[in-house]
């Protein structure tokens, strides 16, 4: 029987949606191109016939900006529109993506009960009539627990029938790589998939073969992969802050190469990405293939504390967060204190008011790792804070040598040698604001100059020559010179 125009108009517009999914989601023939398909997805949005899942998808291109310039108004329009047919619509491809616009609130209300009866007709129509496309959308229903049952394993089951979509493998890799629901964590088995993903060109794939080849002490490959995600433009900062790690500390057939460590590092600090700048800083402080300049290393040290240190958390695998915090509640009370904790400090009048001021800046500190860098210098800092507000009352005198001792102790040759020696050395040679004795700061101010610091020198210095020391004092004046002329 021959095939009305209708009918060939809608089996070409298929092919044609086919196609853009291949550029929208990569596949073993098409690397991912969301510019070509939001060309193809636009035309056929505009098709008097047009399915409900091209509209969807060209609406997704800009909500997301994906291949076209982001524009959530005319987004929400085109899901709105969408929504109209509403209760007419019988067929399943078309619930499922009622249930995406309701379940993210794109263009209305969340509803996630809603979402989750259209999730469900969804499912039962995937699993009847089963295809690349359709394999795919029930696997990450299982993934997510989209209709039903998060369910790992039927997810990879279901996921591992879809070979020409890149994206099924990095999901099977992410279920491998965590575990659970029915999987058990398998990182030998993760790396495989991420690895299929990327030998087809897939920007996750791509990134977290670099990490664990990392990871794993091969840094050659890792800098293989991670060149070809920057090619791609994703994870710019990421991955050039995961760079100038590899290049600042040189291994497993990598040399040390300050100059790109450096101009990594800054293009990693130019995307947000709070730790790079303390490296720069490190750069510039100890003179690591650039000349040293202690202004412009103390000028990173202070970028590396007030940029939005909220993104530092965010950029973590949420999950994780909330697994090792408690609860959500938890970790946004923790963001709150970082985009607030500079500006809060200095806004202080009472003993109650320092208290909670201490007390919200310890959240902080207490999100990172005790040996984590950034953990070190925030120690730093907060021991400053409190020192400029109370160093006429001394109430939190204990506070500070704490936390100085803390940074002592540590295993980091910057915060420990130069940030908290020095500060204890000074602070116990003064007598002050911490009980005053001589000889234990001027151990650590000696402790501190043998690490290089011109500034702990410069106290010996001046503490030697008020002592009638000349001959301690002039020890260290040669000291100082021979730095300077270094």
């Amino acid at each position: 029987m021959q095939k009305s125009i209708e009918e060939l108009e809608r089996e070409i517009n298929e092919r044609k949606f086919q196609i853009a999914l291949k550029y929208y989601w990569g596949s073993s023939k098409n690397q991912i191109d969301y510019s070509k398909s939001c060309d193809i997805l636009e035309k056929l949005s505009n098709e008097s016939n047009s399915s409900v899942e091209s509209k969807y998808m060209y609406a997704n291109c800009l909500y997301f900006g994906k291949g076209v310039i982001e524009n959530k108004e005319k987004a929400n329009n085109i899901y709105k529109e969408i929504l109209q047919n509403e209760e007419s619509v019988t067929d399943a491809n078309s619930k499922y993506i009622y249930g995406k616009i309701y379940s993210l609130g794109l263009g209305v209300e969340e509803n996630k009960s809603k979402a989750n009866e259209y999730f469900k007709a969804g499912n039962d129509f995937f699993t009847e009539n089963e295809n690349e496309y359709n394999n795919y959308k029930l696997g990450l229903n299982y993934y997510y627990g989209r209709g039903t049952e998060k369910n790992y394993q039927k997810a990879v089951e279901v996921l591992k029938r879809v070979t020409n979509i890149s994206e099924a493998y990095t999901v099977i890799a992410e279920i491998y790589e965590k575990g659970g629901y029915g999987i058990e964590k398998d990182l030998g088995e993760a790396t495989k998939y991420y690895k299929i993903a990327a030998e087809n060109n897939n920007k996750i794939g791509l990134y977290k073969s670099a990490v664990f080849a990392s990871q794993n002490n091969d840094c050659v490959e890792a800098v293989q992969y991670y060149n070809k995600v920057l090619e791609l433009g994703y994870e710019i900062g990421k991955v050039n802050y995961n760079l100038g790690l590899i290049y600042y500390n040189g291994a497993n057939g990598i040399e040390r190469n300050y100059a790109e460590a450096l101009k990594r590092f800054k293009e990693a600090a130019n995307n947000n990405i709070l730790v790079a700048n303390y490296y720069l800083g490190k750069i510039y402080y100890w003179g690591d293939g650039v000349e040293r300049n202690v202004n412009l290393a103390y000028t990173y040290f202070e970028k590396a504390n007030n940029i939005a240190a909220k993104t530092y958390i965010i950029e973590k695998d949420i999950a994780e967060d909330v697994e090792a915090y408690g609860n959500i509640d938890t970790l946004n009370e923790r963001i709150y204190s970082l985009n607030t904790n500079d500006i809060y400090f200095y806004e202080q009048t009472t003993k109650q008011d320092l208290e909670n001021a201490i007390s919200r800046y310890q959240t902080i500190i207490n999100a990172f790792n005790p040996n984590d860098d950034l953990s070190l210098y925030l120690k730093y800092k907060l021991a400053s804070y409190i020192f400029l507000i109370d160093n006429k009352n001394k109430e939190f005198s204990s506070k500070v040598e704490a936390l100085l001792w803390d940074l002592y102790n540590s295993n980091n040759s910057f915060f420990g040698k130069y940030l908290g020696t020095h500060s204890l050395g000074i602070l116990y040679s003064a007598g002050e604001y911490l009980e005053k004795d001589i000889v234990r700061g001027i151990e650590l101010l000696k402790e501190s100059a043998d690490m290089g610091n011109i500034e702990a020198i410069q106290e010996l210095i001046d503490i030697f020559t008020n002592n009638g020391n000349e001959e301690e004092a002039k020890k260290y004046i040669i000291k100082l010179n021979n730095l300077k002329v270094a």
